[in-house]
């Protein structure tokens, strides 16, 4: 997948930001402040849906679409994910959130497994992709 999303994105460097009246630095991040050329990439979200969802569909991983997600937790090295009804809706190895920054599943403890946040469906829907 490195090669198709690239391919789509801008690479970031560093990003700084400055007090518009004080000029004062309020935001800098340098990617490659460690080891290993690391770099960001601004990908424009469905660039990176469309990325996802080829990868997964030519895998042959299912997607589960029409629900809602209210909540995450990890329970060993999986994420559990449960809906509105309070039902689990199943666990999984990596979960996509695409619900965006007000996105209900935003409190999952930071270990593994990982959980992203990338818009997915102008629906609103939300998409599971079981890996």
């Amino acid at each position: 997948m490195l090669q198709p999303i690239m391919a789509l994105g801008s690479r970031i460097d560093r990003l700084h930001g400055a007090d518009a009246r004080s000029g004062r630095t309020v935001l800098d991040v340098r990617y490659d402040a460690l080891a290993g050329g690391r770099f960001g990439l601004a990908v424009q979200r469905a660039a990176l849906f469309g990325v996802l969802h080829d990868a997964v569909t030519a895998a042959g991983i299912a997607i589960r679409t029409g629900m809602t997600l209210t909540a995450a937790k990890t329970s060993g090295e999986k994420a559990v994910l449960t809906d509105a009804a309070g039902q689990e809706a199943g666990r999984y190895d990596l979960v996509i959130d695409a619900t965006g920054a007000a996105r209900p599943l935003r409190r999952v403890p930071r270990r593994r497994p990982a959980c992203a946040s990338l818009p997915m469906a102008p629906s609103g829907r939300r998409s599971t992709v079981t890996a």
